[in-house]
């Protein structure tokens, strides 16, 4: 094929075929005839919504976090949820769409449920036979923080009128792994009228 003088020459190329199509660094002029450059599709995915970005679990304990799609699917829509560290939070697996359906009012509740005290995030994945929801994905869409939790030494309390024990009893409260910094916490009385609390605030360092 004749030579083409809009092609560059290339020099100082390694001694290999892979890298560079002359050798013992000879001057390469490349031959040919340019090919048309092929047409790439792009597709624009659709989104997702969450009625909460940043959740904070309280130990072994569970939170309900609503989702829906940012737009009228196109078609029936799954989409699945997984946590970055199952060890830390575990999700709801899979929640559906139907095609058509008015994701503006129509949300469904997922259920993010503390395994241990840590932090990880929820991210989506869906799956759909049309484009607008065939692969969408987000990642890290819900920030999850599983909070740390407290052993209480007993969760029934006989308290005995006076002089019994001076009318009082004892609770023993500890955090359930040791805390990286102080924690302050405070104990109140639902009835007052009947119990109070002499120690209303405890430190744990």
């Amino acid at each position: 094929s004749p030579q083409s003088d809009k092609w560059p020459e290339a020099t100082g190329c390694a001694n290999s075929v892979n890298t560079c199509p002359a050798s013992n660094n000879v001057q390469a002029v490349y031959f040919g005839i340019v090919m048309p450059i092929p047409q790439v599709t792009v597709v624009a995915h659709a989104g997702f919504k969450a009625s909460s970005t940043v959740v904070y679990v309280q130990r072994q304990n569970y939170i309900v976090v609503k989702v829906s799609l940012d737009t009228i699917p196109l078609g029936d829509t799954v989409v699945f949820l997984t946590a970055g560290d199952s060890s830390i939070a575990t999700v709801t697996e899979s929640v559906l769409f139907l095609r058509g359906e008015n994701v503006t009012t129509v949300w469904r509740n997922i259920t993010i449920f503390n395994v241990r005290p840590g932090q990880t995030a929820i991210s989506l994945k869906s799956s759909s036979q049309e484009l607008d929801y065939g692969g969408a994905e987000a990642h890290n869409a819900v920030q999850v923080n599983c909070q740390q939790g407290f052993q209480l030494s007993n969760l029934l309390i006989h308290v005995q009128a006076k002089p019994t024990n001076l009318g009082t009893a004892f609770l023993a409260i500890t955090p359930d792994l040791p805390p990286s910094h102080n924690v302050s916490m405070t104990i109140s009385s639902s009835k007052t009228n009947q119990t109070v609390v002499q120690t209303p605030t405890v430190v744990f360092v």
